[in-house]
């Protein structure tokens, strides 16, 4: 990627467990404080009423235009905005790396992504005419179209450590501050082993999905050998979205579909589900 700029009020929380490689030349600057705001709440607790001040999170949308059209509408939460526009294209398919953007620039509650000419999905994207984007998911809206960008792909099953996986687990729902201070986001993390390598929380589960690709995406990380835990469940949705990313293995708290394991099944991803405490399910292939 050529050039990254910034405009405006973007709130930025930067992970100390990521392994950041070079810096970007966008500054993305802020803190835990400004993605929530205090409200004043009546509490009933044991018989009677308390009036206490809450943290309320923030959220607002998010508009992606690819080439000056709108492509997407996204309902987020205000932090690390870079990381989930890079993961949120490349997790769909529109591009196969970060040397597809030429440009992305940052502007309020508007990115404007460039693609080189040569880019994956610019085709695709160029089609698409303002106002066709359609209810979908997380998103208040995505041009139609997007989920048919799913290339056949095949991954490499890793060697995993059982132990690991549920320690990792743990450490998901432990670490989230957002959610300890609002219990209103989803947290998702990608591990090589037992490290840690990117770790990020959104009110949309896809989101924080997309800021850590992202993130690895801005730092040249492979992703080939990691695998994804989320505090979401697993729809097919978002196995498409690893199975795109690359990554092997995706483990929840939570249960995947049926859809979302035949997916799993035609590209050998690994799922794993019900990780809490000592325990989990590992989904075998269909027969």
């Amino acid at each position: 990627m050529r050039r990254f700029r910034a405009e405006g009020m973007i709130a930025g929380v930067a992970d100390p467990a990521s392994t950041s490689g070079e810096k970007a030349s966008m500054q993305v600057t802020g803190s835990i404080q400004v993605l929530t705001a205090p409200r004043a709440v009546r509490r009933y607790e044991s018989g009677g009423y308390t009036d206490v001040t809450d943290n309320v999170l923030k959220e607002w949308t998010l508009r992606i235009h690819i080439n000056s059209v709108l492509f997407a509408e996204l309902i987020c939460t205000p932090d690390n905005v870079e990381e989930l526009v890079l993961g949120f294209l490349y997790s769909g398919g529109v591009i196969s790396s970060g040397e597809d953007v030429e440009s992305l620039e940052l502007s309020h509650r508007d990115a404007n992504v460039t693609l080189r000419a040569n880019a994956t999905g610019r085709s695709k994207a160029r089609r698409y005419e303002a106002g066709s984007v359609v209810e979908q998911g997380d998103f208040v809206g995505v041009s139609a179209g997007l989920d048919d960008i799913c290339p056949d792909i095949v991954l490499t099953r890793i060697c995993w450590d059982p132990q690991a996986v549920l320690a990792n687990a743990t450490m998901l729902l432990n670490r989230s501050r957002l959610f300890k201070k609002t219990g209103n986001v989803h947290s998702v993390a990608i591990c090589r082993g037992p490290d840690l390598l990117y770790f990020h929380e959104d009110v949309g589960r896809f989101n924080a999905f997309d800021k850590c690709v992202g993130h690895a995406l801005k730092d040249g990380v492979d992703l080939s050998d990691t695998c994804v835990y989320t505090t979401g469940r697993i729809p097919s949705s978002i196995v498409a979205k690893t199975i795109r990313a690359g990554i092997p293995m995706i483990v929840s708290r939570s249960a995947p579909t049926q859809a979302a394991l035949a997916l799993a099944d035609t590209s050998g991803l690994t799922v794993v589900g019900f990780a809490r405490g000592d325990r989990f399910n590992l989904y075998l292939p269909a027969e």
